[in-house]
């Protein structure tokens, strides 16, 4: 879909500046970026505020942006003012009052998942409310033998292009035969 096209374009990193309004400590909603904790690095954009007046941070750069590196969902921020570690990074996101962020676009692909009755093979982790589900072990299961390249890391994002929660997903996965998984992968 265009969407995933769109992901895709941009193959190496990219800076980008926000800024943040008020001497308050920056929290993701005035950041207009959420992410999905259960990465440890990079760090994983489950969420933007969406296009609007510019009242956060990421809707401020993305009206400026040149087209095509506008911060999207999906996106990896692999660093942060200099720091790459999950932890100096989160620190450094709600205290800075200017945020240098090195940001890679996922690779995006599908695969069909042929489960001919049998277990997907898979282990998930997923943060409350999630909108993707991270592979943590790919295990012996359909998805080993019928998608043998998808692995521990990956991150799917949709299921017969349907996106939705966590629970939705999973739900979607175990009531197909053969479901097609929208991956993202970090590079």
């Amino acid at each position: 879909d265009e969407e995933e096209e769109e992901a895709s374009s941009a193959s190496e990193p990219f800076r980008v500046e926000l800024k943040r309004f008020t001497s308050d400590r920056m929290d993701e909603a005035n950041l207009g970026i959420w992410f999905d904790v259960r990465d440890e690095y990079p760090l994983f954009i489950s969420r933007i505020a969406p296009a609007g007046k510019g009242t956060t941070a990421v809707q401020v750069y993305n009206e400026a942006a040149p087209q095509g590196l506008e911060l999207r969902r999906w996106d990896y921020v692999k660093e942060v003012n200099g720091h790459s570690t999950a932890d100096e990074m989160n620190s450094v996101l709600l205290s800075a009052p200017v945020l240098d962020l090195l940001i890679q676009r996922p690779l995006r692909f599908k695969r069909r998942v042929e489960k001919n009755g049998g277990k997907m093979g898979l282990d998930v982790s997923h943060s409350p409310g999630a909108v993707s589900l991270m592979i943590t072990n790919v295990g012996d299961g359909a998805v080993r033998s019928s998608a043998p390249d998808i692995r521990a890391g990956d991150r799917i994002v949709s299921v017969n292009g349907f996106r939705g929660t966590e629970a939705a997903l999973m739900d979607a996965i175990s009531t197909s035969e053969e479901p097609v998984l929208g991956l993202a992968r970090a590079r």
